[in-house]
């Protein structure tokens, strides 16, 4: 698995695609690169009271977090709902890139990327992964088991 913290350096290219894992809730979301670009710039460029009704970028974190443990329990409790309801599940992956990027931008944790040979085993027939092919080994990064991460 690969684990970067982010930089402008790494995101600049368009269509290059990364998997990112949330330890959180041991979720890997596979996303465009100009995403992880277009958040890391609203997250350091606007000004704090623009979060949240003026409550900022740590609230909205803490915010995100327990919609995340939220839903992962529920999607854990009903597994076919992951297909059933798409959107919900959909908004569930997106949530969990948001989350990563805030996460590095407010508390300075990497955000971590799954090695492309090592995708598929860890995402296996998830709904939103689908159709939307492999992550790009971006190079530069090191490479680290996911054993490691999971700290088996």
């Amino acid at each position: 698995m690969n684990m970067i913290k982010i930089s402008e350096r790494f995101f600049l290219k368009e269509g290059i695609k990364s998997a990112v894992y949330l330890d959180l809730t041991e979720s890997v979301v596979l996303t465009n690169d100009s995403l992880l670009n277009v958040l890391l710039k609203e997250f350091t460029t606007k000004d704090d009271k623009e979060w949240c009704g003026g409550k900022g970028k740590k609230y909205f974190l803490q915010f995100l977090r327990k919609h995340l443990l939220k839903e992962n329990r529920y999607f854990n409790k009903h597994p076919k709902k992951m297909r059933m309801d798409l959107d919900r599940y959909c908004n569930f992956c997106n949530d969990t890139i948001i989350y990563s990027v805030l996460r590095f931008v407010v508390k300075g944790i990497i955000v971590t990327l799954v090695h492309p040979s090592e995708y598929q085993s860890v995402v296996g027939e998830s709904p939103c992964v689908r159709d939307q092919g492999m992550p790009d080994l971006i190079p530069g990064i090191p490479v680290v088991e996911f054993s490691q991460i999971r700290g088996e």
